[in-house]
């Protein structure tokens, strides 16, 4: 039952990181053609550009190309964060949202089944000075 719940509550971000990864895809295979579209554009047109100012412009479309991956990623933090806001509002105005009853009942079972309490040799008094008032008692309790 946990595993579900777990599975359950990754489902949204595993989407969400999937989208991100794709649209860095799409990114980088536009900015690759650019790239290949200026490079081609230098070599067939001779005479009109200098070696430096096309370096710059490959160096400025590479600057481009991580400054678009900056944005996907601040935009996705921020729809990742305005979801969490959501839910938190969500959950403060609907207190009532509880799990089903019988998976309340299951774990509560499971809890008390698996809960053992043993004291050792306690001995316990009212104060330092004091007399014990239990020696060396011993309890288990399954």
């Amino acid at each position: 039952m946990n595993e579900e719940l777990l599975d359950l509550s990754q489902k949204p971000f595993h989407a969400l990181y999937s989208a991100q990864q794709w649209l860095q895809v799409v990114l980088d295979l536009l900015v690759a053609a650019l790239a290949t579209l200026l490079t081609a554009l230098v070599l067939f047109v001779p005479n009109k550009s200098t070696s430096g100012s096309v370096g710059v412009a490959l160096a400025n479309l590479l600057s481009f190309n991580t400054t678009l991956a900056q944005l996907i990623t601040n935009w996705m933090q921020l729809e990742t964060s305005l979801g969490a806001m959501s839910r938190t509002k969500e959950f403060v105005t609907n207190p009532d949202h509880q799990p089903p009853k019988a998976a309340q009942d299951q774990l509560r079972a499971q809890e008390l089944l698996a809960t053992t309490v043993e004291f050792r040799s306690v001995s316990a008094a009212y104060g330092d000075e004091e007399e014990p008032v239990l020696n060396n008692v011993t309890l288990n309790l399954k």
